[in-house]
């Protein structure tokens, strides 16, 4: 079966947690996957209760790849402790020039896109919008005057299932998604619904489905639907 690997936002929002990853400074791919494996192995040997994982990378990181770019590290406090004292220098470089831990630090991500509160209310007034068409309705995200919100989806997604358990179940990929932008290139606002729901959202297929959004989040009525990829 395909082996799902996860971002660092991925796990921010699973874990709350800081991600600690080696990245491998060879620039040969067989020699990455030998130190990767070799590394892989030394934390099972010698720290089997801080567990590893490959790691994608990041969602705003630019880059559009398909393997992993990391080794994850989910580590213990006294772990942590270790793996310095055992891999570094005083000042964090790494002994070993084949890689080199990296913290990516929790706070910093929930300070810039991870503390959105979504709602189940209507909106009080029109702005950059993330939202969410689940069985309990429309779970959205507004920033009134703002042109585009600095957070995604997948962000208030993780919020809202924690705020409503019984939207755990639901697999967000199955559920119509989206954001609200304006473009100041053609000076109108735009609902920007996710791909895979092309055919179903179709303006034309289905005017009623994406209208009853599109004003449930105050969109003027030139406002118009656009796929997001």
């Amino acid at each position: 079966m395909p082996q799902l690997i996860r971002t660092p936002e991925d796990i921010f929002r699973a874990e709350r947690r800081d991600v600690y990853a080696l990245q491998f400074t060879q620039t040969n791919e067989r020699a990455i996957c030998r130190t990767r494996d070799e590394m892989q192995a030394w934390f099972a040997q010698h720290m089997p209760g801080s567990p590893t994982e490959l790691l994608a990378p990041s969602e705003h990181s630019g880059f559009i790849m398909g393997g992993p770019v990391g080794l994850r590290i989910a580590f213990t406090d006294d772990d942590l402790q270790r793996f310095c004292q055992r891999w570094e220098t005083p000042d964090g470089q790494s002994i070993d020039p084949r890689f080199q831990c990296y913290q990516y630090p929790y706070d910093r991500w929930w300070a810039k896109r991870g503390h959105y509160v979504p709602t189940l209310d209507q909106p009080s007034s029109l702005g950059a919008a993330l939202w969410v068409e689940t069985p309990l309705g429309v779970v959205s995200h507004v920033l009134p005057a703002e042109h585009n919100h600095p957070a995604n989806v997948r962000d208030i997604w993780a919020n809202a299932c924690q705020q409503w358990p019984e939207l755990q179940a639901l697999d967000l990929e199955q559920l119509a998604y989206g954001k609200v932008v304006y473009s100041t290139h053609r000076k109108q606002w735009l609902l920007l619904w996710n791909a895979p729901l092309s055919e179903d959202w179709s303006e034309l297929e289905n005017p009623e489905r994406w209208r009853t959004v599109a004003d449930w989040l105050r969109l003027p009525a030139d406002a118009q639907m656009a796929s997001e990829f």
